[in-house]
This record gives structure tokens, C-alpha cells and sequence, in this order.
């Protein structure tokens, strides 16, 4: 895992905590970085 990769993940916990409750696919967006090669259904797990 890059330095990058856990900064986003710091994100996520951050913005769930901050919310009480994440959605799915704004999670995703957060702990996915951008260069990620993933299809957006594939990071949201929708």
C-alpha cells in the first residue's frame, strides 16, 4: 500500500466518523485513489 493509498483510506474513516455513516459509493470514491484501474461499480460494490 503507497503512502497515498493510506492517506485516502485515513479519508474514508474520517469522513464515516465525521457522518455517522458513509454511503457506499462516496466511500469508495474516497478509498479508491484516482490511478486506481478499478470499473466504478467494482469500488462502490454496488
Amino acid at each position: 500500500m503507497t503512502e497515498d493509498d493510506e492517506r485516502w483510506m485515513r479519508r474514508v474513516i474520517e469522513v464515516a466518523r465525521s457522518k455517522g455513516t458513509a454511503l457506499r459509493a462516496e466511500c469508495a470514491s474516497l478509498y479508491y485513489p484516482p490511478h486506481a484501474d478499478l470499473p466504478r461499480e467494482e469500488q462502490a460494490n454496488l
